[in-house]
């Protein structure tokens, strides 16, 4: 016969492995309230904050040896109970030559890090969005990655700002727990 103390055991237990796993970004789950995942980014991190918007925060600091990166906590704009995603900006606006050495060299690190990119160009809004690159002879495949971790997934390519050849890289940290339907719709390959 299972006494109360087993069965609460049993019981916290279950409940504990029922609890969606967060991604985390630096050590912090990417989760809660926006002003709270932002103050955790400031009080463990040193991060500097910068500015509070809608429905995101920006700090900066330095990540993956660039210095003075732009860093928003993102959540929807109907839910700032919500964080499902971190974007960071690596670098800040340089020519396309420059910026390719710099993104083989991330990458080295990511996969060190992460495993290999397992990213389906064939599908996804992110292969449409990313189509762009391919201009030019140059292939969008070779600059966008998407490496899986624990409750996530991070995206990591070349921005393009549209103008003056500008570019940068960019880092979207997702947590799945928190994704809104239509990133996961948009995400899956089904767009």
């Amino acid at each position: 016969m299972i006494n109360r103390y087993q069965l609460f055991k049993a019981l916290a237990q279950t409940q504990k492995t029922l609890r969606p796993q967060h991604a985390e970004f630096m050590g912090i789950p990417i989760d809660g309230e926006l002003k709270s995942f932002t103050k955790k980014l400031v009080a463990y991190k040193k991060f500097k904050f910068c500015d509070f918007f809608d429905n995101y925060t920006m700090v900066s600091g330095d990540l993956y040896g660039y210095y003075n990166c732009s860093i928003f906590s993102v959540t929807e704009h109907d839910n700032l109970e919500n964080t499902y995603k971190v974007e960071v900006y690596l670098t800040k606006e340089v020519l396309w030559d420059d910026i390719v050495t710099e993104f083989r060299k991330t990458k080295a690190k990511l996969e060190a890090e992460f495993g290999p990119n397992i990213y389906d160009f064939s599908k996804g809004a992110f292969a449409r969005d990313f189509k762009r690159f391919s201009i030019d002879n140059k292939s969008y495949e070779d600059f966008f990655c998407k490496f899986i971790i624990n409750g996530g997934f991070i995206f990591y390519g070349i921005q393009d700002w549209g103008f003056h050849n500008r570019h940068s890289l960019s880092m979207h940290y997702y947590d799945e727990a928190n994704m809104p339907y239509y990133c996961k719709y948009l995400l899956s390959g089904n767009s």
